[in-house]
């Protein structure tokens, strides 16, 4: 068996935890792994005592964006390496 997914997340600020480096492999895309993957991640960002959760993407990720959109992540100012950086788009969601 091998992984056909990733996903992590690391803390940003007192409260604040970055979901990075999300990935499914090309052939197993469209079946429900970046939604429960994602889920998981703001699950278990909750349970270390986080109350809301940050990620970046590029516009080009028409799929993850609107992922994102649909479990209810909103469009926020770019933070840290991202500031000013038009290529990135930041989102963010209360848990």
């Amino acid at each position: 068996s091998r992984a056909v997914a990733c996903g992590a997340f690391r803390p940003l600020s007192p409260g604040i935890a970055e979901i990075k480096r999300m990935f499914v492999e090309p052939e197993y895309r469209g079946r429900g792994y970046s939604r429960a993957m994602l889920v998981m991640l703001e699950r278990l960002a909750f349970e270390s005592g986080y109350t809301t959760v940050w990620l970046e993407t590029r516009p080009l990720q028409h799929a993850a964006i609107a992922l994102y959109e649909k479990l209810g992540y909103e469009r926020i100012p770019n933070y840290g390496m991202y500031m000013g950086k038009q290529e990135c788009l930041c989102y963010g969601k209360v848990l």
